[in-house]
Formats: C-alpha cells, sequence, structure tokens
C-alpha cells in the first residue's frame, strides 16, 4: 500500500511486508513553513497534522526504543537487532524531516539531537517558555494600555494589536475581560459612560463598546 503527500512537503511511501515501514523524504521546500522564532503555533499545527497523519507520534512523544542489541555477542560486534534496526530507519527519516522544517536560525538548538524525540523535546522546550515569557510581557502591556493623548481610534487599534499578539501565542482574552480593560483605560470624563455600558448591556460586545466610544468621541468633541 502505497501514500503520499503531495505539494514539494513530504512523501510517505507504505508496503506491508509483515510489518509496515515508513519512508520520509524531504524535498527542496520541505514544508512551505520553516520553524523560526515568531510561527512556533503555525509550524507546530503543520507538523502535527503530517505526524498525526501518518500515526507517527509514537516516535516522538514517549518513544518506545527497542533494545540496540539481540545478544552480548551483538553488542561486542555492534550489531543492532532487527526490531531496534527497523525502529531506527523510521525514527532517522522522521529525524531528518523533522530538521528540514527549521529555519537556519532554529538548526543551532537542535545540534546535539540524535533522533527525533530529541528534536521534538527541545523544540517543545524551547517554544513553551518563549510563548510563556511573551505571553507574561503582552498580559501586562495590555492591562497598563491607556487612552492618554491617543485618539480614541488609535487607542482601540493599540488595544486589538496587543489582543491579537496574544492569540499569536495561543493567550486568549475574553469579550468581558476585553471591554473591562478597553473602559479602565479610558480618562475619567469617560466615567458616566461605564455606568450606560453596564446598565445598557448584561454582556457587551467588544464591536459594540467600539462603536459607543467612537461616538461618544465625537460628542466630547462638539461641546468643546
Amino acid at each position: 500500500r502505497r501514500s503520499s503527500i503531495n505539494g514539494g512537503s513530504i512523501t510517505l511511501s507504505i508496503t506491508s511486508n509483515k510489518e509496515r515501514v515508513y519512508k520520509i523524504w524531504t524535498h527542496t521546500h520541505s514544508l512551505t513553513i520553516k520553524l523560526d522564532e515568531n510561527n512556533f503555533l503555525l509550524w507546530s499545527q503543520h507538523v502535527n497534522g503530517v505526524i498525526t497523519a501518518h500515526n507517527l507520534h509514537r516516535f516522538v512523544v514517549n518513544p518506545q526504543i527497542p533494545l540496540q542489541f539481540a545478544s552480548i555477542e551483538d553488542r561486542a560486534t555492534t550489531t543492532n537487532s532487527d526490531v531496534y534496526q527497523q525502529w531506527l530507519v523510521k525514527d532517522q527519516t522522521l529525524f531528518t524531516w523533522l530538521l528540514s522544517t527549521l529555519s537556519d536560525g532554529i538548526l543551532p538548538r537542535v545540534l546535539s539531537c540524535r533522533h527525533a524525540h530529541e528534536v521534538w523535546d527541545k523544540i517543545l522546550k524551547y517554544f513553551n517558555s518563549v510563548l510563556k515569557s511573551r505571553a507574561c510581557r503582552l498580559q501586562s502591556e495590555l492591562k497598563n494600555t491607556k487612552k492618554l493623548s491617543r485618539s480614541m481610534n488609535e487607542y482601540l487599534l493599540h488595544f486589538k494589536s496587543i489582543v491579537n499578539s496574544l492569540v499569536a501565542v495561543g493567550d486568549i482574552v475574553t469579550e468581558q475581560e476585553q471591554v473591562d480593560l478597553i473602559l479602565e483605560g479610558l480618562p475619567k470624563e469617560f466615567n458616566s459612560f461605564f455606568m450606560m455600558i453596564y446598565s445598557r448591556f448584561d454582556t457587551p460586545k467588544v464591536e459594540d463598546v467600539e462603536v459607543l466610544l467612537l461616538l461618544q468621541e465625537v460628542q466630547f468633541e462638539k461641546c468643546k
């Protein structure tokens, strides 16, 4: 039985003899996405899709590695057991393919790796730490964002850009949290606006609040 993934990314050949043997060939472009410092979640989505589609997670998550040598004699002659050799071929093809999905800036982080699960562990540990750090910084920035001298439109766009950056690192800000933080960042002249929003809406939507704030700003300008 043969199966392939086209589009210049990866080809997987499956043959059945006594067991299924996987072979992965890396083509010129590999995945269209190369992992860098800013696209881990997108890269992970693509790579996980390929690994899941071909039932290869057992090589990267809690891998069960067979004994390398079947006997003392094999150890002395460094002769791999058949089952270990079969595992090694699959592991090394996946290992090579994973390396081909990394950008030049990320490759130095996995130079010491020799197997697919080692690459996987290094990448996940590094980016989990990076994303957690970025999320903490962005959350702090969001909570401290104030309108100040910005126009209302500039303030709302700045706020939205931080929310989008949080989404990009896997941290979702709820609708209610966004509304509360937008209102908290407004100057005192909007105090009456707060009361109106919370009395008018049980669960105010960000879009509704944005529209009303822009209208409120126009009213303030007219009164000057």
